[in-house]
C-alpha cells in the first residue's frame, strides 16, 4: 500500500500579513517540504500560479508540482480539489493520501510512519474501503489528516471549504484518531509571533 502526499502551498497568508512561504532561511515551505521526504516517495505540490520556488527545496525526483489560480475561489477546498485531481490522473494512484498544510513544518518522521502504519492497520482490519486518519496530540486534533482512494473523488469536487470537513463529518463512521506525543501535528505558523516563537523569525525582525 502506497500514501502520496498533497502538500496545500496555495493560501494568501491573510491572518500573517505578509507571504509567510518564503520566511525565514531556509524558508518555511521548504522546510515543511524537508520533513516530507523520509516518509513519503511521491509528493504533490499545490503552489500559486506565479509562484518563484527557486529558494525551495524540491526534490523532483519525488515532488509533482501543480500550479493553483486561486484568484475566484482561494479555499483550502479548491486546493485540495486541484492537487486530488492531479493525483487521480497518475498511471498509478495511491492507496492513500495524507493531506498537509504549508505551515507545519515540525511534525516528527516517526509520527507520520506511524500514522501511516495505522492507517494501513484500519485499512486491512476495516470491512469498507473508506478509512479517514488524523493524528491528536493531547485532545487536539491535528494534521496530516490520511484519507483513503474510495475518498478521492468527494476530494477532487470540494469548493469554497474550509478543507475537507464536511467529508470528514460525512464519513464519521470511519473516522479514527491516532493518539501521539509530537506537538507538531497542532503547531502551524499562522501569526509573526508564532514564527518568532518557533524560530523561524527573530524577535527583531
Amino acid at each position: 500500500m502506497e500514501t502520496i502526499a498533497l502538500l496545500l502551498a496555495a493560501g494568501n497568508s491573510q491572518r500573517f500579513g505578509e507571504d509567510k512561504r518564503f520566511i525565514g532561511s531556509p524558508p518555511l515551505l521548504s522546510k515543511t517540504l524537508l520533513s516530507l521526504y523520509s516518509t513519503f516517495d511521491r509528493v504533490v505540490l499545490v503552489h500559486k500560479d506565479g509562484d518563484d520556488l527557486s529558494s525551495i527545496n524540491i526534490d523532483y525526483a519525488k515532488v509533482t508540482l501543480v500550479s493553483h489560480d486561486n484568484t475566484h475561489d482561494p479555499s483550502l477546498g479548491a486546493s485540495i480539489a486541484r492537487g486530488i485531481k492531479t493525483i487521480l490522473s497518475v498511471d498509478n494512484p495511491p492507496d492513500f493520501c495524507a493531506i498537509f498544510l504549508a505551515d507545519m513544518p515540525f511534525i516528527h518522521s516517526m509520527t507520520l510512519t506511524n500514522l501511516v502504519r495505522f492507517t494501513e492497520e484500519k485499512h486491512t482490519q476495516s470491512l469498507t474501503t473508506t478509512i479517514i486518519c488524523r493524528p491528536r496530540f493531547e485532545g487536539q486534533s491535528g494534521h496530516p489528516v490520511i484519507f483513503s482512494r474510495a475518498l478521492f473523488d468527494a476530494l477532487s469536487r470540494l469548493t469554497r471549504e474550509e478543507g475537507a470537513k464536511s467529508i470528514i463529518k460525512q464519513n464519521h463512521a470511519h473516522f479514527y484518531e491516532f493518539d501521539c506525543d509530537d506537538l507538531g501535528v497542532c503547531a502551524d505558523i499562522d501569526t509573526l509571533e508564532a514564527a518568532k516563537l518557533h524560530g523561524l523569525l527573530t524577535s527583531s525582525t
